[in-house]
């Protein structure tokens, strides 16, 4: 478990200036994190299968289809730049 001494010498490499109290709640913090570890160190999983992922969505991607728009006029209107009735923007790539 991670002591108030550990703790106080981990806040003073990273500069921290922690007052007792919040010393004392990062303490607590860490001892809970602890004792949940150790006891989801108890279950048991020799039945489930291993994963790298915690669903199993394969692709999540949706076809790309172009579709008609209703109100073109209004969203130019939104826009900050238009030419030629189209939606101008910043260049990200230089030219070669």
């Amino acid at each position: 478990m991670m002591s108030r001494k550990e703790m106080s010498h981990i806040a003073a490499i990273m500069k921290l200036d922690l007052s007792d109290e919040e010393l004392d709640q990062i303490v607590d913090r860490f001892k809970r994190i602890e004792e949940f570890a150790k006891e989801m160190e108890t279950i048991d999983t020799s039945n489930v299968e291993g994963t790298y992922y915690g669903n199993r969505i394969i692709n999540v991607y949706r076809e790309d289809v172009p579709k008609p728009v209703e109100n073109r006029d209004e969203i130019l209107e939104h826009a900050i730049d238009t030419e030629d009735g189209f939606i101008r923007v910043p260049a990200i790539m230089e030219e070669a």
